[in-house]
């Protein structure tokens, strides 16, 4: 959460999720997500698919894949995170 934190002081305006779809299937949740940044040198706009998995009502692992997981990780890269 905190490289999230650090990460977001260098957004240029706040950062936006789009909830496209949600699906279910046992104990796990499937979203599709539009999600769109901005920095003063970078911007990043793509779907995402979320799987959540629930254990007693709780969230207890999430893996994101990102649309372009090289173009996501060059927008976190490019001197936003310390």
């Amino acid at each position: 959460m905190e490289r999230l934190f650090k990460a977001s002081q260098a957004y240029s305006e706040p950062a936006t999720v789009q909830l496209l779809e949600v699906s279910t299937a046992g104990n796990l949740v499937v979203t599709l997500e539009r999600f769109r940044a901005r920095t003063k040198s970078r911007a990043v706009d793509q779907i995402v698919c979320v799987v959540w998995r629930i254990s007693c009502g709780k969230c207890v692992e999430i893996w994101s894949h990102f649309e372009n997981q090289t173009e996501c990780d060059a927008f976190w890269e490019e001197g936003t995170i310390e």
